[in-house]
C-alpha cells in the first residue's frame, strides 16, 4: 500500500521538467523522500495532525521558492544533443572571469543562455558560474526536499484524519 503511494505521488508531486539535467538523482530520490514523508506522518501523527496548518504553510513556501528558483535558474535547451531533446540545466546568478573568458572564445558572451549552453557545452556550466551555481544548487535541493516532505506529510496526516474520523462514526472497516 505504501508502495502504491510513493509511486502514485512521486510524479505529481516533482514532475520530470522541475529537475534540471545536473539534479537527475532526485527522481528517485523524491520516491525515497515520499516514503519518508508517510512514515514520519505515521509515527509522528497526532504531533503532525496539530501542526498541519504549519505544514501546508511551509509546503507552499516551499514550493514558492522552487518555482522562484526554475525561473530565474533554469534554462531550457531546445533540441540538444543526440538525439536532439529538450533538456533543463540549472546555472548560476553570476559568471566567473575563466566564465566570461570562455564565452568570449566562442562568441557567446552576448547570447542568451540556452545559446551559450549550446556553445561552450553543458558540461562546463560550473566553470561559467562557478560558486554561484553550488549556491543556486543547493537552494534547489533544500527547496526540493522541504516540499517533498511538507507536501508528503500534510497529505499523509490528512489522509489519517479523515480514516480515524469515519472509524470513529462507524463508516470504514469491516465491523462485526
Amino acid at each position: 500500500m505504501i508502495g502504491a503511494a510513493v509511486a502514485a505521488l512521486s510524479p505529481f508531486l516533482l514532475p520530470d521538467r522541475l529537475i534540471p539535467q545536473q539534479l537527475a538523482v532526485l527522481r528517485p530520490t523524491t520516491s525515497l523522500l515520499i516514503f519518508v514523508g508517510i512514515v514520519l506522518a505515521w509515527v509522528y501523527g497526532p504531533r503532525v495532525r496539530r501542526r498541519l496548518g504549519r505544514l501546508a504553510l511551509t509546503a507552499a513556501g516551499a514550493v514558492l521558492v522552487l518555482l522562484t528558483l526554475q525561473l530565474a535558474f533554469v534554462v531550457r535547451v531546445d533540441e540538444y544533443g543526440h538525439p536532439p531533446v529538450t533538456e533543463y540545466y540549472l546555472v548560476g546568478y553570476r559568471v566567473t572571469g575563466v566564465g566570461r573568458e570562455m564565452l568570449n572564445r566562442v562568441g557567446a558572451e552576448t547570447l542568451p543562455r540556452s545559446q551559450q549552453i549550446r556553445r561552450v557545452g553543458h558540461d562546463n556550466i560550473p566553470s561559467i558560474f562557478g560558486a554561484s551555481q553550488g549556491i543556486v544548487t543547493l537552494a534547489y535541493v533544500l527547496a526540493v526536499v522541504v516540499f517533498v516532505l511538507s507536501a508528503t506529510m500534510t497529505v499523509s496526516a490528512l489522509e489519517m484524519q479523515v480514516a480515524q474520523t469515519r472509524r470513529r462514526r462507524g463508516e470504514g472497516g469491516a465491523e462485526g
